[in-house]
């Protein structure tokens, strides 16, 4: 199972995109290297096995303010 790139970033911005049909993520960054990432993140198009994996290498943490409330009841 493999994506073709060589870089996390676009894969995890192309996450980002498959995940929800309306979301764009913006993107900064302060290299021209990040800049690519952003670029390759569009021609990259995760399968849903590609997206099952992702998911399962750790489990999702909401974090604040979650936690937060959940712990003081």
């Amino acid at each position: 199972m493999t994506l073709h790139t060589d870089g996390c970033r676009a894969v995890a911005i192309a996450y980002v995109m498959q995940k929800t049909q309306f979301v764009f993520p913006i993107l900064g960054g302060r290299k021209v290297e990040h800049l690519m990432s952003n670029i390759e993140a569009l021609q990259i198009s995760l399968s849903k096995e590609h997206i099952t994996y992702l998911e399962s290498i750790l489990p999702f943490d909401p974090g604040f303010p979650n936690n937060f409330f959940v712990s003081l009841s």
